[in-house]
């Protein structure tokens, strides 16, 4: 396995760093800076006409705005897991794989640092399910399995389910569900994925959070490979009679276009 770059401050950071404090050397305020990181992370996409679209300069004075929080409070867990969230977001913008890897090698050594300094593992928990998932994912699904990188996720996941299942809406169960139907089966080696299971979570994250996209297509998607066709359509339908959260806009955006697709094709 490749060794995770460490996390840069950059200079931004450190600038925000001081005007946090409100003068040269002045003792910084890392409340503020999450709060200001807070503020870009909810305005990185925005709706023109009746597309959403990605606001990449609101994302990048994110991220300055956490890594400068965590510059001053290195235990900070509202900034360490604000930064986790949008380097993920970021990742999510990018088509090619080989950009992501270093977006989501520093979220994992973000959680990964705070784990280590002893942060309660609830919230923590989730977001290092999704970013070792996620650097798993630019390395390729077999590479990530053979090293380990599937055992982790499920660690994590199973984690954050025991402790708070209903987090991000459902999120850690939709990590775990959506694990078990894509890790691939590999004999002596990864034997625990499982198509059932990957259903229970799904149907629980649905019964929680019946307008979760996520949960809606990646069950959907496992109903169709098992030939489960009327079922499929019944999840997306329903799913889609909800609107597109605007808090997610570009995120539900997209993925309602992805299920509308796939309903396309499953009536057609």
């Amino acid at each position: 396995m490749s060794e995770l770059p460490g996390t840069r401050v950059t200079a931004l950071a450190l600038i925000a760093v001081l005007a946090a404090g409100g003068a040269l050397g002045a003792p910084p305020a890392p409340a503020a800076l999450v709060a200001a990181g807070d503020r870009h992370y909810a305005a990185r996409s925005r709706l023109t006409g009746t597309v959403w679209e990605a606001v990449p300069a609101e994302v990048e004075a994110a991220l300055d705005s956490y890594r400068a929080a965590l510059a001053a409070d290195s235990a900070n867990l509202d900034a360490g897991i604000g930064l986790m969230r949008t380097l993920e977001f970021k990742g999510s913008q990018e088509s090619d794989a080989f950009p992501c890897q270093p977006v989501y090698a520093e979220a994992v050594r973000t959680g990964t640092s705070l784990e280590e300094a002893g942060a309660p593992p609830a919230h923590l928990s989730y977001w290092l399910a999704v970013s070792w998932g996620r650097w798993g994912e630019c390395h390729g699904r077999l590479k990530a399995a053979r090293e380990g990188m599937a055992d982790k996720v499920r660690k994590y996941a199973e984690k954050a389910i025991a402790l708070d299942p209903g987090y991000q809406g459902a999120g850690p169960l939709i990590v775990l569900g959506r694990l078990h139907y894509e890790a691939p089966y590999i004999p002596l080696l990864l034997t625990w994925p499982s198509d059932k299971k990957a259903e229970a979570c799904l149907r629980r994250a649905l019964g929680l959070f019946p307008d979760n996209k996520n949960a809606a297509l990646f069950l959907a998607e496992l109903l169709q490979h098992d030939g489960r066709r009327d079922e499929a359509v019944a999840v997306l339908q329903a799913a889609l009679a909800y609107p597109v959260d605007p808090v997610r806009g570009l995120e539900d955006s997209r993925l309602a276009g992805r299920m509308r697709a796939l309903l396309a094709t499953l009536t057609h």
